[in-house]
């Protein structure tokens, strides 16, 4: 609880600052001086913990980084939990992927065809690739984002062809058991069916 307590009273430091990458970069600084003063009181790890903790250094850097740029225009109740929860998730989807030889990961990120938004999460994307490849040792393995650049209609239609269980999809922000149909998400993906002319399952099975 202590941890949580202060990863959410940082990361709202740095939203409610003006400038958030000085923010970060302070947050960072005392983290490293507490870390300096708590490393000097314990006894030095073993020398098969050098590269994990020089590649977990170089991560939080990294992360920090990102939290100060995504700050400056995300909402904390949105960025937040995005960059708490998405890491352990590609992390944990990598390590699998070593351990069956898999040669990518695959995020269903969509954006569109924002050319600013594009290029970000193409440059988030390539900083996961090398934040994975360096301590993995697997330069061949890369996280791929398919969907990055398609419309909502072309997922749909993307969907179909693969076959995707497109009925255990969920759009709807209300909270209800079922879709409402009626908030912005709803219209959006009732919009998206109807411009790849596929039939929308979650309507089929509920008969709506």
């Amino acid at each position: 609880m202590a941890a949580a307590l202060l990863h959410a009273v940082w990361n709202a430091l740095v939203k409610s600052a003006p400038d958030k990458f000085m923010t970060s970069s302070r947050v960072c600084l005392w983290c490293g001086v507490i870390a300096f003063v708590v490393a000097a009181l314990t006894p030095m790890p073993a020398a098969a913990a050098y590269p994990f903790a020089v590649a977990s250094a170089i991560i939080h850097v990294v992360y920090f980084w990102l939290v100060g740029r995504l700050y400056r225009t995300a909402d904390l109740s949105v960025a937040y939990p995005l960059m708490r929860g998405l890491a352990p998730l590609i992390a944990t989807a990598m390590r699998f992927a070593v351990h069956y030889q898999a040669t990518a990961v695959y995020l269903g990120l969509r954006l569109g065809t924002d050319a600013d938004k594009l290029a970000q999460a193409t440059e988030y994307g390539q900083i996961w690739n090398e934040m994975m490849q360096m301590p993995c040792n697997q330069p061949e393995l890369m996280v791929e984002m398919p969907l990055l650049e398609l419309e909502p209609w072309q997922v749909v239609d993307v969907g179909f062809q693969v076959s995707a269980p497109l009925d255990k999809t969920w759009t709807c922000t209300e909270a209800g058991s079922e879709p409402c149909w009626a908030c912005r998400a709803c219209r959006s993906r009732e919009a998206a069916f109807q411009q790849a002319a596929k039939p929308d399952p979650m309507r089929t099975l509920r008969k709506v």
